[in-house]
């Protein structure tokens, strides 16, 4: 049993569809982009990006927000979404991508590569691995448990909604989902990944699963 370990869930995500234009609502947090809509095509090639992805409202009034490393290639080439955090207490797989992007050449990479860091801020907040609602006296959602979400649910399936079709739509021709044990747990190093698709079984097996 290992005591870090990283569960990639290997996909094809939904690549045609209407593509619409990145939207940015004008605001900065720390010098970096606030956007509502993220779409990859419209971004220069061979540069790196950072954004910050406006997610759903707290009970206040004020927003969650996701940042986000996006590397669009100087040449063409598939699309990775790379995706941390749904669980707000397993940190490791920011880390990893945060390394990731930062030995990525934009000149030299064919394609794009979206890293999420902390798809789950409400978690992050909490050290939980649910996120925890507000109303009715207060109750938890995994929110792992909610995808595609609901444009208006709760908060848990509203940031869920806005992750999958203004954040992944679109924006990925395969995708993985790092995630590591929760508080006080061990796992093995394990892979889901759909062996119906001959990419992502090619990817899987480049991983070194126990």
């Amino acid at each position: 049993m290992r005591r870090l370990f990283y569960t990639a869930v290997l996909g094809g995500l939904f690549i045609s569809g209407a593509s619409a234009k990145t939207i940015y609502n004008g605001d900065k947090i720390d010098s970096v982009p606030v956007i509502t809509k993220l779409d990859v095509n419209d971004l220069a090639n061979g540069k790196t990006y950072r954004f910050m992805f406006k997610g759903a409202d707290m009970n206040i009034g004020q927003s969650w927000y996701v940042p986000l490393i996006v590397v669009k290639g100087a040449h063409q080439g598939p699309k990775l979404l790379l995706n941390t955090g749904i669980h707000g207490d397993e940190l490791n797989g920011s880390k990893a991508v945060q390394t990731i992007m930062s030995n990525l050449d934009p000149k030299q990479l064919s394609g794009t590569v979206v890293g999420v860091l902390q798809a789950s801020p409400n978690s992050l907040s909490h050290i939980t691995r649910v996120w925890h609602i507000a109303n009715d006296g207060g109750y938890t959602e995994d929110m792992n448990r909610l995808f595609p979400g609901k444009e208006n649910g709760n908060a848990a399936q509203v940031q869920a909604y806005k992750l999958f079709n203004n954040l992944y739509l679109g924006n990925a021709d395969m995708a993985i989902d790092l995630h590591t044990q929760s508080t006080d747990t061990a796992y093995p190093l394990f892979i889901y990944a759909d062996y119906r698709l001959p990419a992502i079984q090619h990817l899987a097996e480049l991983i070194p699963a126990d």
